[in-house]
């Protein structure tokens, strides 16, 4: 309970600052592979507790680094990973990081319960959630996500979500890559 009290008071507080406009978020060189590990390794055991098999795939030419805060991004990872843990009863969630011209992405899909059309367009706004009943089921403030698009918007970064209800979701994180000679 303490720990999920705090959790709250933590997003809370993040929520504050980047109204105020007072989040800062360092750009530096980031491994992003070991953000990702670190991230894997707080969740693993809720993923063993639920018996889903997690899964982790990486480009076989995931540059080094990325530029981007390591902490803002380990912070949104987590959200996301956790999310797809506490709404999948059973399956995989699967973790996949690809390479593009100008961005890393980030893919997290579960088999859990999934989004309507109309539930994907509330998720990322303030003290939202899909709808009252996974309020009473699963829990939450409405918070995480709302934090986490605005953590990747002032990385230059994007983060969406495609879904079926009843199938599962796919949450897509996007970060600019560094520059060649940047």
């Amino acid at each position: 309970s303490g720990t999920r009290l705090l959790g709250v008071i933590n997003d809370i507080l993040d929520f504050s600052k980047i109204e105020a406009g007072k989040l800062a978020i360092e750009q530096t060189e980031v491994n992003l592979a070991d953000v990702i590990g670190r991230t894997l390794d707080l969740v693993r055991d809720r993923a063993e507790a639920k018996q889903l098999d997690l899964r982790v795939t990486l480009a076989p030419d995931l540059p080094v680094s990325c530029i981007s805060d390591p902490l803002r991004i380990g912070q949104v990872l987590l959200n996301v990973l956790t999310n797809a843990i506490k709404f999948t009863e059973k399956g995989t969630i699967c973790v996949r990081i690809l390479t593009e011209t100008h961005q890393t992405s980030v893919s997290v899909q579960d088999t859990g319960i999934g989004l309507t059309t109309a539930e994907i367009k509330k998720i990322f706004h303030p003290f939202s959630q899909a709808d009252s009943t996974i309020t009473r089921k699963y829990g939450g403030t409405g918070l995480g996500l709302a934090i986490s698009k605005k953590i990747m918007e002032l990385h230059r970064g994007t983060i969406s979500v495609e879904s079926t209800k009843g199938v599962g979701s796919t949450f897509t994180l996007t970060l600019p890559r560094k520059e060649e000679g940047a």
